[in-house]
């Protein structure tokens, strides 16, 4: 829903209502001209305010959980979740690999697919992807805690943040697992200076954290 901030009533009725999703609306964006939404229903709208029209990519099977334009507002970034087709029994089913999750670049304009970068894990809550300051690189969330920093173009993983350390059970033993619900990293943002090489993460653990990556 949209709404004029301007309005002087208390009630302040939306002045315009976007429909055509078929699920919650798990994110949202805007460019100079448009309102972008992501659905669970794994589609990304496009609502074009000076057409008054309505452009649907379909991207996925599974629920998108992220949304980001890029500064030229050409290309748009969808974090997707990504689950195995399983068997009569519920288990993967034969060649199904075990998903981990996909993120993926597109044409604003058109919907056409540009890349698709994977390496992190993404099959039960949100996690968030963003464009780098300078546009060069994507940074992604992960379930077990951590950021991924990919080449856009080369859509290779060029740095990796671990943001939870290893988990202790028994005195002397350590053992590298994650706990989905706690160490997701469920939002990030860049610096708007690239230089500075600094970037945030929050998560499911209920803390914000401050990183420099470029050291």
């Amino acid at each position: 829903k949209c709404w004029d901030l301007r309005a002087q009533n208390n009630n302040r009725d939306p002045i315009e209502t976007l429909e055509g999703s078929t699920d919650s609306v798990s994110a949202i964006a805007r460019t100079s001209n448009a309102i972008v939404t992501a659905s669970v229903d794994g589609a990304v709208r496009v609502y074009d305010l000076r057409k008054g029209c309505m452009q649907t990519d379909f991207i996925s099977s599974d629920p998108i959980t992220s949304l980001a334009v890029s500064a030229d507002e050409r290309l748009y970034l969808v974090s997707c979740l990504e689950t195995p087709s399983l068997g009569a029994e519920g288990t993967p089913s034969s060649g199904s690999s075990l998903a981990k999750g996909v993120v993926r670049l597109l044409d604003l304009a058109s919907g056409k697919l540009f890349r698709e970068y994977r390496g992190h894990l993404h099959q039960n809550v949100k996690i968030e992807a963003q464009f780098s300051a300078d546009g060069r690189h994507i940074f992604g969330g992960s379930e077990d805690g951590r950021v991924l920093c990919w080449d856009l173009l080369q859509t290779t993983v060029v740095d990796e943040t671990r943001t939870s350390g290893p988990v202790t059970n028994e005195p002397g033993r350590r053992r590298d697992h994650h706990q989905p619900g706690k160490d997701a990293i469920s939002s990030l943002a860049c610096h708007p200076d690239e230089d500075k090489g600094i970037f945030l993460t929050a998560g499911y653990s209920g803390h914000v954290k401050l990183w420099k990556y470029n050291d």
